[in-house]
């Protein structure tokens, strides 16, 4: 009785192990895919690049003071200083975008990405940080110009690339409504622009045109009647309004797929009429008859 007992025991705990292994965990969660995704509706953001020295030199003062206790007159002299301030300085082009923050619900804007390398690397590396819990790129106003400016860093006879591209970021509330957080960002980007080459030494740049890889297809599955207008160059590019959303982003689920159930509940079954049957066995030879 003692080895059926166990071997019981074995078998139960093979097969709660087998089915938990079918279980998917509750909180897994798919990771976000960075880079952002491929948008055609953005255009790839024109831009210039050029050296800035705010550099200035801080004036030498003397103040005089009483002193409260003596009445004496305290001369203090401070010796002038200079301030070294280099920037590289980008000036972009916008394009029309759609700016919109509704709180408790979403916000849509329109954001640079600049990436930077070594003009003799091939390894680029991300300017501004971002991903679904935070962004750090710079935003595009609602104006004619963004300029965007990083300290000047680099050795003195450094040539550095830089390249950008457009973002449109938008931010939705986890549970839209009253006092609701903000949970994650969702990004769509242009392609890359030229390689624009800054030599630091005089401050010159080369622009190298890049060629993006192409991004594949999108299926269309009920495309829209063919309109009949003929578009004119001086059409204006049409920007879609976002409407208040209470959809909870997708959430991973705890399942068991049914061919997997089934073939658990089979292999249980088998194990459980066999540990039956020798059961039954052994009690009936240790039975007199």
């Amino acid at each position: 009785m003692r080895e059926s007992f166990a071997l019981v025991l074995i078998m139960l705990v093979a097969s709660s192990s087998l089915i938990l292994l079918t279980v998917k965990p509750a909180f897994a969660q798919t990771p976000t895919p960075f880079p952002a995704t491929f948008s055609s509706t953005l255009a790839i953001p024109q831009f210039t690049i050029q050296l800035a020295d705010h550099s200035y030199d801080v004036p030498s003062t003397t103040t005089t003071t009483t002193d409260p206790y003596t009445g004496k007159q305290i001369v203090t002299n401070q010796s002038g200083y200079h301030v070294e301030n280099k920037t590289i300085d980008f000036t972009v082009v916008n394009q029309p975008h759609l700016s919109v923050f509704v709180p408790h619900y979403y916000g849509v804007n329109l954001y640079y990405d600049i990436r930077v390398k070594g003009h003799f690397s091939t390894d680029w590396s991300e300017l501004f940080g971002y991903d679904g819990n935070v962004n750090y790129l710079p935003i595009a106003p609602n104006k004619t110009y963004t300029e965007i400016s990083i300290p000047q860093n680099y050795p003195s006879d450094a040539q550095v690339d830089f390249q950008m591209r457009s973002i449109n970021g938008t931010i939705r509330a986890l549970n839209p409504g009253i006092n609701s957080p903000f949970a994650y960002w969702k990004y769509e980007a242009s392609g890359w622009s030229s390689i624009y080459t800054l030599n630091i030494t005089d401050g010159s740049v080369i622009t190298t045109p890049f060629i993006n890889p192409t991004p594949a297809p999108t299926s269309t599955p009920n495309p829209l009647p063919t309109s009949t207008q003929t578009p004119t160059a001086t059409s204006s590019p049409t920007i879609s309004t976002i409407s208040p959303t209470t959809s909870n982003p997708p959430q991973e689920q705890n399942t068991i797929p049914f061919t997997t159930f089934l073939i658990v509940t089979v292999i249980f079954a088998v194990i459980l009429v066999i540990l039956l049957v020798l059961l039954f066995r052994r009690h009936k030879a240790n039975c007199p008859t």
